[in-house]
């Protein structure tokens, strides 16, 4: 049957004192490879939306997504795999939702209405309606269930390839020190860029502070620099920032 590629959102709205949406979600990445023979995973990517004062989170109201390949048959277990793992983890008052999505059902009005969370107050029946309508599963997992929108909207934001970073992808934490361009580019990376969206020679050394944390650029994975001194180079965060 081959593989399909699985798109997880996530959003628990965070707690104050908990480890947030970001280390769920790479936790569930980490256990997809422990326990899911032959899986792929793809990446996790964080995600901003609207911050403002009536939606519900700790300090940035961000999301996560997981992209994942398993193969057909394992779809219906991946769901169970990821529901029992964000319930379990998720800490107790948080309001935990889960997205799950083939890649071919992520649909323009889900793209569309990803994009309106960085800058509208949505509704969770919005969500739901538009998760239906493209047949695709949303679920509350706790809570009043609040962090279905973020679950949506990760999905949506991941898929348009051109929103938030990478926090999780083969290689990025192992990354330390100086590193020339050629080793970052022979890792998987797709391309190392200045502040101007230029593109530095394979020659040229990057300090990478062991922050190694691409942004989403084009469908490509785009390590972001700033000139340091006259010579160096030092990776920055995503526009969006985060760890």
């Amino acid at each position: 049957m081959g593989l399909t590629t699985l798109y997880l959102g996530l959003d628990d709205t965070d707690m104050v004192d908990d480890a947030g949406t970001g280390q769920l979600a790479r936790s569930l990445a980490r256990l997809f490879l422990a326990t899911a023979p032959g899986c792929r995973i793809e990446g996790v990517s964080r995600h901003q939306l609207l911050q403002d004062p009536r939606i519900r989170c700790t300090r940035r109201n961000r999301c996560s997504c997981v992209v994942v390949g398993v193969q057909r048959a394992a779809v219906s277990a991946s769901v169970s795999l990821a529901r029992d793992h964000i319930r379990k983890k998720a800490v107790p008052g948080s309001a935990p939702g889960l997205c799950l999505a083939e890649e071919e059902r992520i649909v323009p009005s889900l793209l569309a209405f990803a994009q309106r969370a960085k800058r509208e107050l949505l509704s969770p029946s919005e969500a739901i309606s538009l998760a239906a309508e493209a047949g695709i599963l949303l679920e509350p997992l706790g809570g009043t269930g609040e962090g279905i929108i973020g679950a949506l909207a990760a999905v949506g934001l991941r898929r348009s390839g051109n929103d938030g970073w990478l926090t999780l992808c083969e290689g990025i934490r192992d990354m330390e020190g100086p590193m020339a361009v050629g080793g970052l580019l022979a890792a998987g990376l797709d391309a190392v860029e200045d502040e101007r969206g230029q593109g530095l020679a394979v020659e040229e050394v990057v300090e990478t502070r062991g922050r190694v944390r691409p942004a989403l650029r084009g469908g490509r994975k785009v390590v972001l620099v700033r000139r340091v001194g006259m010579k160096g180079w030092m990776t920055v965060k995503p526009e969006s920032g985060g760890p």
